[in-house]
């Protein structure tokens, strides 16, 4: 036991340097917060301030929505693709490796292909609505408040769903057999001479996880048809 307490200490080294350079510095700008720029202790004044700036509470604004927006969308736009990925018969660990790829790319660099491809004058996205006739002309995606709003969500929708959808289908493809087992004996019981209906009630409990929901569905679909 005494030889691995030295071990201990080593391994926990990291950590430790890892609060301490994170926590000093938020220390620090906290104490800060409370002068003004002249170095002068201003108490609460600075945040009354901003509690008075219309702009601070517009950023919140914006910064809940798209916090929720995108939070739905990872969870029910990934969870349908998982479901979707999972039917393909065919190229399905190609198309495993290939939806990865927005999701390795780092933030900044994911912002500068962003404003490249929104770009009014040579962005992609505008090139492909004229080709399609869906407008006349280019749109400043990120020149007008309400759209770069949606765009951004939307950027940020399509970067990171894609690794919503693989951890759902890899739980999807993980559900143990006898969950499917279990679906189709009761449908072969209680749907003898048809009278069984498979459909949502109070007995799916919140702790349920949604792959086992989904493949639930899937396997009454598949097997309770009369």
């Amino acid at each position: 036991m005494s030889r691995t307490k030295p071990l201990i200490f080593l391994l926990v080294i990291p950590f430790l340097f890892f609060i301490l350079s994170h926590t000093i510095p938020l220390l620090y700008g906290i104490g800060l917060s409370f002068y003004n720029w002249r170095g002068k202790f201003v108490g609460l004044t600075n945040y009354l301030a901003v509690l008075r700036d219309s702009m601070f509470w517009n950023s919140l604004r914006f910064t809940l929505t798209y916090a929720l927006i995108v939070a739905l969308s990872m969870t029910f736009l990934g969870l349908f693709l998982g479901v979707f990925i999972n039917q393909l018969k065919i190229g399905q660990t190609l198309v495993k490796s290939v939806i990865l790829i927005p999701w390795a790319i780092s933030l900044t660099a994911w912002g500068l292909l962003g404003q490249v491809a929104l770009s009014k004058q040579f962005g992609v996205i505008n090139d492909l609505l004229v080709r399609f006739g869906v407008i006349k002309s280019g749109v400043a995606w990120l020149g007008e408040p309400n759209l770069a709003k949606i765009s951004v969500i939307v950027s940020r929708i399509y970067k990171d769903v894609w690794f919503s959808a693989l951890l759902f289908l890899v739980a999807r493809q993980t559900i143990p057999t006898e969950l499917y087992e279990e679906v189709i004996d009761n449908i072969h019981i209680l749907g003898k001479d048809g009278g069984y209906i498979l459909a949502p009630c109070h007995n799916i409990q919140v702790v349920s996880p949604p792959e086992n929901i989904v493949a639930m569905y899937e396997t009454g679909y598949e097997n309770g048809w009369y």
